[in-house]
C-alpha cells in the first residue's frame, strides 16, 4: 500500500526510528492526505475546496514536518496516549493575509 511505502520512505531518510506514537500520527496524517482517513467525504470535499479557493492552514503551512497534530482523541478506546485522533481546531487564513505576515 502506498502509505506503508510512504513511512517507510520517510523512515529511511531519518537517523532515529520513528516510535509507535509517531508511525501513527504519520500514517493517518499520509492517510488524510490521500482521502483515506475516518472524516466524510463531504467534509473532505469541504475542506479540500476551501483550501484550493486560497485558504491557508497556518499550522500545517508553519510546521509541515509535525507529526503529532491531533487535538481530538476517542476518550474510550484512551488513543490520547498514541495521538491517533482528528485535528479539530484548523486556523484558515486567507493566502494574502499569510503571505503578508
Amino acid at each position: 500500500h502506498e502509505i506503508e511505502k510512504e513511512i517507510e520512505r520517510r523512515a529511511e531518510g531519518s537517523k532515529e526510528r520513528l516510535s509507535e506514537a509517531e508511525q501513527g500520527a504519520l500514517l493517518l496524517r499520509l492517510a488524510l492526505e490521500e482521502g483515506e482517513g475516518n472524516s466524510t467525504p463531504a467534509y473532505i470535499e469541504w475542506m479540500r475546496a476551501l483550501l484550493a479557493d486560497g485558504m491557508v492552514d497556518a499550522f500545517a503551512a508553519l510546521r509541515p514536518d509535525a507529526l503529532q497534530r491531533s487535538t481530538c482523541w476517542s476518550q474510550y478506546s484512551n488513543d490520547r496516549y498514541c495521538n491517533s485522533g482528528r485535528r479539530i481546531d484548523f486556523t484558515l487564513l486567507d493566502r494574502s493575509l499569510f503571505d503578508a505576515h
